[in-house]
């Protein structure tokens, strides 16, 4: 049997049970995983997440690790294609994604709430590994409230790592469990941008991805497909 002692461990050998409680009492690291042997696939416990799986003569190798949740939160007002390539990224890395408006009711926002969420669902509705959500209050405050340890943020540039920076001392001051996770991305575009370019009835392509193109120019249309 492992004993833990200084250190925790990085992988774990296990025979038909699935001892997932060591898991849960610490045994492994934080990306520690278990290499499961047994004559078929594992098929899941609380907790527990499956990211390969392989066969080897009549054995199933499955490779286990605890399930990595992470949030991803903003206005996304409205949701771009940098924010999209953000949640690309993150669910390579996670394996469930909190992505979460942050709603300021002494802030006008260029689009409502309830739009905001609908824009958000229409492209992440298909994907069961995203939660999409709302919150009011103060991002640390979700994060204990869902159990979560990993900040996701986006970086376009130098500006944006400055700020995230002074986010990152406010919040892990009150959340000292919270891991920030910066995603460089390849994308320029702000939501600032795109609510200028609405404006001026410009051209939204490059800017955000069809589906959220075709809300912004038809919402009603939208709106009756989503009841």
């Amino acid at each position: 049997m492992l004993k833990r002692e200084k250190y925790d461990f990085d992988a774990q050998a296990a025979k038909q049970y699935f001892p997932y409680e060591r898991v849960k009492r610490g045994i492994l690291n934080e990306n520690g995983i278990v290499v499961f042997e047994r004559d078929k696939p594992f098929e899941g416990a609380e907790g527990a997440s499956v990211y390969d799986v392989r066969k080897y003569g009549k054995a199933y190798i499955s490779l286990i690790r605890k399930t990595k949740k992470a949030l991803f939160a903003g206005s996304f007002d409205p949701l771009t294609v940098g924010h999209e390539e953000v949640v690309k990224i993150a669910l390579k890395k996670y394996d469930e994604l909190y992505v979460v408006i942050m709603n300021n009711d002494k802030k006008t926002p260029f689009f409502p709430l309830d739009d905001r969420l609908k824009m958000l669902r229409a492209v992440f509705g298909n994907t069961p590994e995203i939660t999409v959500d709302s919150w009011g209050g103060l991002l640390v405050d979700y994060m204990r409230e869902k159990e979560l340890t990993y900040n996701v943020r986006g970086i376009r540039n130098e500006s944006d790592l400055t700020y995230e920076k002074v986010m990152e001392e406010y919040n892990t001051a009150l959340y000292p469990e919270m891991v920030y996770d910066y995603i460089y991305t390849g994308s320029t575009v702000s939501s600032t941008a795109v609510k200028r370019t609405i404006k001026e009835g410009g051209s939204l392509a490059g800017l955000v991805s069809k589906k959220i193109s075709e809300y912004v120019e038809n919402p009603d249309k939208n709106e009756a497909q989503n009841e």
